[in-house]
């Protein structure tokens, strides 16, 4: 088997026929597989690619388990000497997946590369961070970032400067769609099931920099991405996993005395920003149910 892709489909029922029809051409290629992970989706979106699409792997979870753990279960089922993590919510234009093997085939130095994402009005999206450090974390939170958004002081870790539209080696892309090598999963792990659904990615781009691996950003492969369709159905739990992802990062990566003060101050911030969204949510929608 030459290409896996795996898909975790989570609340998709509107989403998840326009990206595997998008994949037509690797459905009719023998050389390719595609592997969709049910987590327990409550909108039928199981049932209907069982039925509409009988070529596509289904892996059916008997509970929720989150993405990471849904990601996980599919990588260890594929057979594909590269795999393609896709989120439900992407179209994939036609030949992007040939372009994206075709990089790592060419590119030896290259441990997974990831395409340009595209808005739904056909805008680039910029999907592409610098690993994030304290101060990325508190002037987030603080709304610097917002407030001046092409600061490289306070906006660093949205990459201000770049614009998305030429190849990088980038430190961490977005996981909406991004194409590994086997032997990176082999050498770097599966993802860390911690982070249930917001930061594996983070946290996986950083392990990969330890083991030496580059990650390459491409616009000469396309793929739209209707950003945040799943979690935009589920927002307290977004507002709560997104925080919790924040402060578990910190406590991974930055250990030991030297971040004791930091990692604190970063956790009551994200603590205190985290309530007041979710009171500000709950306020907005006083009737909303998860």
């Amino acid at each position: 088997m030459r290409i896996s892709i795996i898909i975790p489909l989570y609340l998709g029922r509107g989403v998840i026929g326009r990206c595997l029809d998008s994949l037509i051409d690797c459905r009719d290629d023998s050389g390719c597989e595609i592997i969709v992970i049910d987590d327990c989706s409550p909108d039928g979106a199981g049932e209907f690619v069982s039925s509409a699409y009988p070529g596509i792997r289904m892996l059916v979870n008997e509970k929720n388990i989150g993405y990471a753990a849904s990601v996980n279960r599919g990588l260890s089922t594929a057979g594909g000497e590269y795999i393609l993590l896709l989120n439900q919510d992407t179209v994939v234009e036609t030949g992007s997946v040939v372009t994206l093997v075709r990089i790592l085939e060419e590119r030896e130095d290259i441990a997974a590369v990831a395409p340009q994402l595209l808005n739904l009005d056909g805008s680039i999206q910029r999907s592409c961070r610098f690993l994030p450090e304290h101060w990325d974390v508190i002037s987030y939170h603080l709304l610097l970032a917002y407030l001046i958004p092409e600061s490289r002081i306070f906006s660093r870790w949205r990459m201000p400067g770049f614009t998305h539209d030429e190849e990088l080696i980038v430190e961490q892309p977005s996981f909406s769609a991004i194409l590994l090598r086997r032997s990176t999963i082999e050498a770097v792990g599966l993802l860390d099931e911690r982070f249930r659904i917001f930061f594996n990615d983070v946290d996986y781009c950083r392990r990969m920099a330890e083991h030496g691996g580059k990650i390459l950003f491409s616009p000469a492969a396309k793929v739209t991405h209707q950003r945040g369709q799943s979690t935009a159905q589920i927002p307290l739990r977004k507002i709560l996993d997104a925080h919790r992802g924040f402060i578990r990062y910190f406590l991974k990566h930055y250990h030991g005395a030297a971040y004791l003060l930091p990692n604190l101050l970063m956790a009551v911030l994200l603590v205190f920003s985290g309530f007041v969204r979710m009171v500000w949510q709950l306020i907005r929608h006083p009737f909303i149910s998860e």
